[in-house]
């Protein structure tokens, strides 16, 4: 019984590469009630157009100043 839930498990999981994975993924950072309105990009495309004002994304699309180290400050972390 096991294995054969783990195969439809695996089955139905969606491609991380998916729009529709992404959205939810990227959407899930944000409480509901903002997620919900929000813009969602990949840090190059809008994914879904929003109506609130906030955009969801998986991370800083600017980067690290330096990887090796990490976020120089908070402030360079935050998003744009």
């Amino acid at each position: 019984t096991f294995s054969l839930l783990a195969l439809v498990a695996i089955a139905v999981a969606e491609d991380h590469n998916s729009a529709s994975w992404q959205i939810k993924a990227y959407g899930s950072a944000a409480p509901d009630f903002l997620a919900a309105s929000a813009t969602i990009s990949d840090g190059k495309n809008v994914l879904k157009k929003g109506t609130n004002g906030w955009t969801c994304m998986p991370a800083n699309p600017r980067g690290m100043s330096d990887p090796d180290n990490g976020w120089l400050s908070a402030h360079e972390a935050m998003p744009v």
